[in-house]
């Protein structure tokens, strides 16, 4: 069993660490090269673990084999529980914005428990309800998986529209029970979203970034005509550069989701910027992980927000879209019998326990709820059951890659969100 384990481990880690830096389309030459690495080295490297490498696709086919029968046992556990001689075997399988709610709610009582905090019979409870969550045995499952789905979609640009012809039939019918499961247990529809954040008005608070009518990200609405987002949903943090052409990415309400609105101006780094896509400073580190996006007038009343700090442990929660919500047809080859819905249909909430508040180390926030790709630049909102709107931050990567944020726990576990003094933004936003 534990040669199995680490067999399975290895497999996986070697598996994200090749199979994200390539870019070709149709991987099938025996030489293929994986960031540097040749498919006969990995061939070589795999040889005593009795897995065949005749091509990368079969390889992952399978990798996803093992995660099968593990699955099948229930013994997937296990993988992310290793011993504490071993922690290198599985890096890839927690690199992704999923959190498992009874891991997040251990390493919550660790930072209670290092600031001195008592639990409270609330999330006591709260604590207890994450122990038997169903969400632990399918969010897990789709860890493993989205290590695979996400290797492939790095050959397809992230086009999901595109990963069905990147797996075989049997994998692709395998994530979408995954994807189906781990949307069941752990995320809500925005039909289901609480009645105090639909008092609230959210909708009318929550905007989607679109790019060619796809959501990209998500944004906040802060002023009549003025949004705020992730700003590496525009720009690449490490060069500066623009990820698509200034001018594509619309706007648009949840609330009125076939009314979208030009992006007029760009505000970042308290400087005017009113040409699109000339942001003033090319590179820049989570901490600035942010952007104003002054838009033509919104016509939609505004509802109002506020900015909090928020304490460890407290409940949240954090609207976004979900990439595999249409599994039907992102995981078949024929795309015909499974027509486009509209994009409102894939926005979820965290309904899984221990969507809470991890850390705080300003101007950056850990936390603990679910989350995919194009949930950055989504807000963070303090859920204390009243109706007002009060946002701890934006959501803009997972606790794998904290950048310049320094926070007190280093696990890795939960989500990383950027707050802002919306004081000082103030100053250099436009006034309605």
């Amino acid at each position: 069993m534990t040669r199995s384990l680490t067999t399975l481990a290895v497999a996986l880690f070697l598996l994200g660490a090749a199979g994200v830096e390539t870019r070709a389309q149709q991987p099938a030459a025996p030489d293929l090269k994986l960031g540097g690495t040749t498919m006969r080295d990995l061939e070589r490297r795999y040889e005593r673990f009795g897995l065949e490498m005749k091509s990368l696709p079969e390889f992952r086919a399978s990798v996803f084999g093992l995660v099968d029968q593990f699955a099948a046992k229930g013994e997937l556990s296990s993988i992310l529980l290793p011993p504490a001689a071993k922690p290198k075997l599985i890096p890839c399988c927690l690199t992704h914005q999923v959190v498992q709610p009874e891991e997040g709610g251990v390493e919550l009582v660790k930072q209670l428990k290092a600031h001195q905090t008592p639990i409270g019979a609330e999330l006591d409870a709260a604590l207890a309800a994450a122990k038997t969550s169903p969400c632990n045995a399918t969010s897990l499952d789709w860890m493993l998986t989205l290590d695979i789905l996400d290797a492939n979609l790095s050959l397809v640009q992230n086009d999901t529209e595109r990963l069905a012809g990147q797996i075989e039939p049997s994998t692709a019918a395998s994530a979408r029970a995954r994807a189906d499961s781990y949307d069941a247990s752990c995320l809500g529809k925005l039909s289901e979203l609480p009645g105090h954040l639909q008092t609230a008005r959210l909708s009318d608070a929550y905007a989607v970034l679109l790019d060619g009518g796809e959501p990209v990200c998500g944004a906040l609405r802060i002023a009549k005509s003025v949004f705020v987002t992730a700003r590496h949903c525009l720009y690449r943090p490490e060069t500066g550069a623009r990820y698509s052409q200034a001018g594509s990415t619309r706007i648009a309400l949840i609330s009125a989701p076939t009314t979208t609105y030009e992006i007029r101006r760009e505000i970042s780094n308290k400087r005017l910027v009113d040409r699109l896509g000339a942001i003033d400073s090319p590179k820049f580190n989570s901490q600035e992980d942010y952007i104003f996006l002054v838009t033509e007038t919104v016509t939609t009343p505004f509802v109002a927000v506020s900015f909090v700090q928020g304490a460890i442990g407290q409940p949240l929660q954090i609207l976004g879209y979900y990439r595999f919500h249409n599994s039907a047809r992102v995981f078949s080859r024929n795309k015909a019998p499974h027509p486009r819905k509209p994009w409102t249909d894939g926005l979820r909430w965290t309904k899984a326990p221990m969507c809470r508040l991890l850390d705080v180390s300003d101007p950056c926030r850990a936390h603990l709820c679910q989350t995919d790709k194009v949930f950055s630049g989504s807000p963070v909102f303090l859920d204390d059951g009243t109706s007002q709107l009060k946002v701890v931050g934006i959501h803009i990567a997972h606790m794998r890659e904290p950048g310049s944020c320094q926070f007190t726990t280093k696990t890795g576990i939960g989500n990383v969100a950027i707050a802002y003094d919306p004081t000082t933004a103030a100053a250099y936003l436009p006034q309605d």
